[in-house]
């Protein structure tokens, strides 16, 4: 799965493309994420008020989404803090809320 993560300020714009190749269901499949910044988005243009809160966004296939919240979070040794997010699933590209959070255990 192909991946796009453009920051634009207190916006957030992730394009997320999956190409399936050699199957029944060849093409390719496209999911936009839009954020206002103060945790609301929108998927492919209509509003999700289940991601309400969410203030970042996480892709099933990549660990390196998770530097967002704990770079944003700046948490202190022996802190914990909730991070929900916008779950991308990578199998069918749908979107989900992911509650999760994060806790600083050493330096």
């Amino acid at each position: 799965m192909g991946r796009f993560l453009r920051d634009r300020g207190p916006r957030r714009c992730v394009h997320a493309k999956r190409r399936d190749t050699g199957t029944l269901q060849e093409g390719e499949r496209v999911r936009r994420l839009e954020s206002d910044g103060q945790g609301r988005w929108r998927i492919d243009g209509s509003w999700d008020g289940n991601l309400d809160g969410c203030l970042d966004v996480d892709l099933e296939s990549s660990a390196c989404t998770n530097v967002i919240p704990i770079r944003r979070l700046s948490l202190q040794v022996g802190e914990t803090a909730s991070a929900p997010a916008a779950f991308v699933h990578a199998q069918d590209l749908s979107v989900t809320r992911l509650d999760q959070s994060y806790a600083r255990l050493a330096e």
